[in-house]
C-alpha cells in the first residue's frame, strides 16, 4: 500500500492544500491507490502525533511500502525526532519521498540531505521561537505601539462604588450581589474595600 502523509500546525488550514500537490504527484506516479495520514493541529516539535505514529506502524508490519508528504517540516521540526523516524521507516522497508524536496530517502544521498533539511528545519523553528519571546519581552518592557500596556488593563474602581459597596457590606450582603449592585467583579471591588479599611503604612509613619 502506498500513503500520504499531511501535516498541520495549529494556525494553518485543513491541509488541502498539501493534499492537492501530493495526490497530484502520486497520480503522475501511476499509483492506482493509496491511504491518506492526516494530522491537523499538530506541531511538528511532537515525536508522537496520531496518524504519523498510525503510518510508522503501519510501515512496520508491512502495510506500507511507500510513502510520500510534501517536505520534512511536515515530518517534524526536531532533528533527532525526524532522522529517527525516517531510518525507523526506511529499515521496516519504506521509501520516503519529500516532495518539495526532490528528496527519496531510500538512497544514501537522500539520507544525508535529509540531516541537513531537519537541521535546518530545526533551526527555522527554534529562531521562530525565539523572536517571539523576545517580542514578548520588549513589549512587557516598553509596552505596545499604541502605547497601551501589555496584559489585562487594571480596572479603576470609583470612590462611589468603593461607599456604596461598603454600606452593602456593613448590612451583610455578599459579594456577588455586591458587585451586581456597583458594576464592578466581586474580587476587584472586596480587595478595594479592604484596600481602603486597611491602608498600608507608609515607610516612615509611626
Amino acid at each position: 500500500m502506498n500513503a500520504i502523509y499531511v501535516r498541520t500546525s495549529k494556525d494553518d488550514n485543513d491541509g488541502s492544500a498539501q493534499l492537492h500537490e501530493l495526490k497530484a504527484w502520486a497520480e503522475a506516479q501511476g499509483w492506482k491507490g493509496w491511504r491518506e495520514y492526516v494530522d491537523q493541529g499538530e506541531t511538528g516539535k511532537k515525536d508522537s502525533r496520531p496518524q504519523w505514529d498510525k503510518l510508522r506502524d503501519d510501515v512496520r508490519k508491512g502495510k506500507v511500502k511507500q510513502l510520500v508528504a510534501t517536505e520534512i517540516s511536515r515530518v517534524g521540526r526536531s532533528v533527532v525526532n525526524v532522522i529517527l523516524a525516517l531510518d525507523d521507516c526506511y529499515r521496516a522497508g519504506g521509501r520516503v519521498v519529500l516532495l518539495r524536496q526532490g528528496l527519496d530517502y531510500a538512497t544514501p544521498i537522500g539520507r544525508a540531505v535529509a540531516a541537513i533539511l531537519a537541521a535546518v528545519a530545526q533551526l527555522e523553528h527554534d529562531q521562530i521561537t525565539e523572536r517571539i519571546r523576545s517580542g514578548v519581552r520588549r513589549a512587557q518592557k516598553e509596552g505596545t505601539r499604541s502605547g497601551k500596556p501589555v496584559g489585562r488593563p487594571t480596572r479603576v474602581v470609583t470612590e462611589e462604588q468603593i461607599y456604596m459597596a461598603r454600606g452593602h457590606a456593613a448590612v451583610g450582603i455578599g459579594w456577588k450581589k455586591i458587585a451586581k449592585l456597583v458594576g464592578v467583579p466581586a474580587t476587584t471591588i472586596r480587595r478595594a474595600v479592604e484596600a481602603r479599611q486597611n491602608p498600608r503604612q507608609k515607610q516612615g509613619e509611626k
